[in-house]
């Protein structure tokens, strides 16, 4: 694969990274609403969609490096 299309690739994994951190830090600050820990206008609502949107922006932007050996060595071994 060129590098070029690598790059392509992590862009839009980046930005559906980037999704995945607001949709979920909107329903998880929604839920910490519902159960009293935040209330909306406060700092502690916006603290807390920022702080979920980053857990879950890293940790998704981390999945291909995360399991890329594992990946990787499962094609060399698929090969004949």
């Amino acid at each position: 694969m060129s590098r070029s299309r690598i790059l392509l690739w992590f862009a839009a994994w980046v930005f559906v990274a980037a999704f995945l951190g607001v949709v979920t830090a909107i329903v998880g600050t929604e839920l910490l609403r519902l159960v009293g820990v935040v209330e909306p206008g406060e700092a502690s609502y916006q603290r807390s969609i920022n702080v979920i949107w980053l857990i879950v922006f890293v940790a998704a932007v981390a999945v291909p490096f995360v399991f890329r050996r594992r990946f990787v060595e499962r094609q060399r071994t698929d090969d004949p």
